[in-house]
């Protein structure tokens, strides 16, 4: 018992000591994600299930301000059992709030590209997407040791611009759509998580 004591008391001392985010620390993470959208278009509704894992590498180039690029491999599944894969990257630069010990605000605005394929193998359909945006990023960072912590998102506003296009033809010509978007996104949700545990060197 004594010993389980003397555990939980080194436990709590090292997380009581404050790590300070200094310029040249570097950061290597692990980046998991989940979402789940529901449409309705013409009576008809479909929901969209995903989900994706990456790595990311983040240099502080200043105290509390670091350079980021994260590379992900997602997947996604419809309601109607057609499913899609995609992959993509991004850049960021993200400023970092104390709130308390070891624990900070974020506030990142990033570039993405991210590009996916679709199938639906009853129709012999097949469609690509290649999604451009600029997002704005708020979420909340916490290093409770010296080389290790995590991250969340909890929201993002966005501006996407997409090219769609479809193996489907009209006229014997390829259906190819192109549209922007600007989007407020809750990533902290039960249904839209977004995190990453990182090691820091």
């Amino acid at each position: 018992m004594k010993k389980a004591f003397i555990t939980v008391g080194i436990l709590f001392s090292t997380m009581s000591y404050s790590y300070s985010q200094i310029k040249g620390d570097n950061y290597l993470g692990l980046n998991i994600g989940t979402e789940k959208n529901t449409t309705a278009s013409l009576g008809v509704e479909t929901e969209t299930k995903g989900s994706f894992i990456g790595v990311s590498y983040s240099r502080f180039i200043q105290d509390n301000r670091r350079l980021s690029l994260n590379v992900n491999f997602s997947k996604t599944e419809f309601s109607g059992g057609n499913d899609g894969n995609g992959n993509g990257f991004s850049v960021g630069y993200g400023v970092l709030y104390p709130l308390l010990k070891n624990f900070y605000a974020e506030l990142t605005p990033d570039l993405v590209y991210q590009n996916s394929k679709y199938t639906e193998p009853a129709n012999n359909r097949v469609d690509r997407n290649n999604a451009y945006s600029a997002n704005l990023t708020g979420g909340l960072l916490f290093v409770p040791f010296k080389h290790f912590g995590i991250s969340a998102n909890l929201a993002s506003l966005s501006f996407r611009y997409n090219t769609y296009k479809s193996s489907l033809s009209f006229n014997n010509q390829p259906t190819e759509t192109k549209r922007s978007s600007v989007a407020l996104n809750s990533e902290g949700s039960l249904q839209n998580q977004n995190f990453s545990i990182f090691f820091k060197f």
